[in-house]
């Protein structure tokens, strides 16, 4: 099952345009980082994805959010869970027009209103 989750991740991030200034530099970093990816090297692949993100490359802002958001459950020791770094790669993704990170940031934010008004979410439901 988390093969398959990976892979889709992995697919998803192939539809976003790569955004900002150096568009080939960025795209051969997030190619690299694909790369790491695949080699399951997570550790390498957050570094890279970290430089194209922070370079305005959509597709490595939804995959690094993602990435962090399931951190160890996905990745091992490799990558950290880290909720505030993980929304902030999804806001940025989203507001590049990710609809797989905006559809994630819309799940938890609803969650968490339902928390506060004293509601719950079903067991095993994220």
């Amino acid at each position: 099952m988390t093969k398959t989750v990976r892979n889709l991740l992995l697919a998803a991030t192939m539809f976003l345009p790569a955004h900002g200034f150096a568009a080939d530099e960025l795209g051969h970093t997030f190619n690299q980082a694909l790369e790491a990816y695949e080699r399951s090297h997570y550790a390498d692949s957050v570094r890279l994805l970290e430089l194209a993100a922070a370079g305005n490359d959509a597709r490595a802002q939804e995959m690094l959010g993602f990435m962090y958001l399931y951190g160890p459950a996905l990745y091992g020791t490799a990558v950290p869970r880290n909720i505030d770094r993980a929304r902030h790669w999804l806001q940025k993704a989203a507001a590049a027009g990710s609809e797989p990170a905006l559809y994630v940031l819309q799940r938890r934010s609803a969650k968490t209103a339902a928390l506060r008004n004293g509601g719950g979410s079903s067991p095993g439901r994220n």
